[in-house]
């Protein structure tokens, strides 16, 4: 695996008030990056992502630029029984490089079960909101490594943490102060990709299944054409348009006031093999949840990025 900045974490995951680990492509570097993300972690995670990316290819030539590029930031829950043989709470997100290679970015924060408490669903929102909107800035202003980096160093989460701690940057820290909206499009305009991320028209879902169900809460409809989701395709990206300059530009959302899934802290078994998605709603998209078990997988990765999210 190559990469602009590689380091080693201890080969034992732990949390202990660390901040997150991350890994993945951004639009401010020209290669993979990995900051404190073990290399037995990063290359369980880089197995996946690359069997993602491979399936969603072989599914047609238009499936990256159609849905890839609009799809939303995803928390996630995932139990060491899943195959990393820890607990990991994260974000991923979809991504590209400086020249507008795709591959995702995600931020984790690994932990052995023993340092796992039964409340930290419940204390995370906070964490899964700032960690998203970092992703997000990096993202859609083609952040260096070190900025994302400086970024995430700020967010912990611990045993106690109030769940509904701001932002831990100063002012101007945050994300979505001009833009909201535009993003990795100027960094990728060389290649021509289209980019965004969320974006209005996806279906808000209803319902909770079950623990262990496979299966998801809401992921109802279609929302058509993709080319005017989003923010950077079809604004901008042709006629090399600013978003910062126009009507995209907006305020960053509110945090949700209400859990994105209650009683998680109830059924989620540290221990256990089925994961839990949902989507983080920093970049204004409507909830949507997703329970896996079983190791990540393909059709885990189309669920979240593909048109399989879509019924297509």
């Amino acid at each position: 695996m190559s990469s602009e900045a590689m380091s080693t974490m201890q080969t034992t995951p732990a949390c202990d008030g660390e901040p997150p680990a991350w890994y993945g492509k951004i639009p401010g570097a020209g290669d993979f990056v990995n900051h404190r993300l073990s290399h037995e972690l990063a290359g369980w995670w880089e197995r996946w992502l690359q069997q993602g990316m491979a399936a969603m290819r072989q599914r047609g030539d238009d499936e990256l630029a159609r849905y890839y590029t609009v799809a939303p930031v995803w928390n996630f829950l995932i139990p060491a029984g899943a195959g990393a043989q820890c607990v990991q709470p994260g974000c991923l997100a979809p991504s590209c490089d400086r020249v507008g290679r795709y591959y995702p970015v995600i931020a984790t924060l690994p932990m052995r079960t023993a340092d796992y408490w039964s409340a930290l669903p419940d204390a995370a929102d906070a964490f899964y909101w700032q960690v998203g909107s970092a992703l997000l800035d990096a993202i859609r202003h083609a952040r260096a490594p070190v900025q994302l980096e400086q970024a995430l160093a700020k967010v912990r989460l611990v045993p106690g943490a109030a769940a509904g701690s701001a932002w831990f940057g100063g002012a101007g820290d945050g994300p979505g102060e001009r833009d909201w909206r535009g993003g990795a499009r100027d960094a990728a305009r060389e290649s021509d990709a289209g980019w965004a991320i969320g974006g209005a028209g996806d279906i808000d879902g209803a319902g909770v299944r079950g623990a262990g169900d496979e299966g998801d809460r809401g992921d109802r409809g279609d929302r058509g054409d993709r080319g005017e989701a989003g923010g950077m395709s079809g604004v901008g990206a042709a006629d090399g348009g600013d978003a910062r300059n126009g009507a995209l530009a907006q305020p960053m959302p509110s945090p949700p006031a209400t859990p994105a899934w209650p009683g998680l802290s109830q059924y989620f078994d540290p221990h256990g093999a089925t994961s839990f998605w949902w989507t983080n709603r920093a970049d204004g998209s409507p909830l949507r949840t997703h329970a896996h078990t079983g190791a990540p997988d393909s059709r885990l990765f189309l669920r979240l990025f593909g048109g399989v999210q879509h019924g297509v």
